[in-house]
């Protein structure tokens, strides 16, 4: 499981890196890197990364489910996705 998770972590890092950070920011992305409460990624952000989770994982998202609590960090997010793939 805890491979599964650290692809998931993976695929997640690679699109926040390329998409948003790359050339932009000069800050190392791991998954505990705070990305809303820090500003990092704006509510824009959010909802393409959002979209780009539920396609690339074939899962869908509660609105109840997109908190900052639950999409803040990688780690955060892989959980998520780990919780809605059961």
């Amino acid at each position: 499981m805890n491979e599964v998770k650290d692809d998931v972590k993976d695929v997640i890092q690679r699109f926040i890196w390329t998409n948003y950070i790359e050339g932009k920011f000069s800050i190392p992305l791991d998954g505990s890197t705070r990305l809303r409460s820090s500003g990092l990624m704006d509510s824009l952000a959010t909802v393409g990364m959002i979209s780009f989770i539920e396609k690339e994982f074939d899962i869908e998202f509660s609105a109840l489910e997109l908190t900052v609590d639950n999409l803040d960090t990688i780690d955060q997010i892989a959980s998520l996705i780990a919780r809605k793939r059961k």
